[in-house]
């Protein structure tokens, strides 16, 4: 088994898959995360089927990743998958994978990962749960000098779904920062 940390793994908690010498042998993440329940349709009565909405809500994403390890004996593997749990036992944190490094999923695993799994046949099954979208971690970033008024500065971001932006007013002069408005509208490609 040949492993390339270039394009066969994965970033989790600001450490790499690869400090543990693991390879990934599969990931699925889905093209899109499930639609919420209430975001699907509802029922008529005396009507086959249901009315569908077309309502922008999704829920949580499952991402599952297996993958092996490569070290060779029980002691390795038994230290090893402690090492694991305590790096994956945290709380929710970045995942980013090799092969999109400007995309992280807010994720965490509520799941046990086996550890006896990791020691008897070298592999493991980490199933994180994460928000539905993955957000950029190269972050648009724009600095004005707003001297006078009606100033205007568009903020937009790259991504394939609305979602919020983060927005910080800083005043770096010695006069208040009065009356600013601030206006949103969707832009569609």
């Amino acid at each position: 088994m040949t492993f390339s940390r270039q394009n066969n793994g994965f970033f989790f908690a600001d450490k790499h898959s690869s400090e543990f010498n693991m390879a990934v042998e599969s990931v699925m993440r889905g093209l899109l995360p499930p639609k919420k329940a209430e975001s699907q349709g509802f029922d008529v009565t005396g009507r086959h089927g249901n009315v569908v909405y077309n309502s922008p809500v999704f829920g949580i994403r499952q991402i599952i990743i297996n993958v092996a390890f490569l070290d060779e004996d029980v002691f390795s593997l038994q230290k090893k998958a402690r090492a694991v749990a305590h790096w994956l036992g945290g709380s929710e944190g970045l995942l980013y994978f090799d092969d999109e490094p400007d995309l992280a999923y807010n994720a965490t695993i509520f799941e046990p990962v086996d550890a006896e799994e990791i020691i008897t046949a070298k592999r493991a099954t980490l199933n994180f749960t994460a928000q539905p979208f993955a957000r950029s971690i190269n972050f648009f970033q724009s600095n004005h000098n707003a001297v006078r008024s009606g100033v205007r500065m568009d903020v937009y971001t790259n991504g394939t779904q609305r979602a919020p932006c983060i927005i910080m007013l800083r005043n770096a002069g010695g006069s208040n920062i009065t009356a600013v408005k601030f206006t949103r509208k969707a832009f569609h490609r």
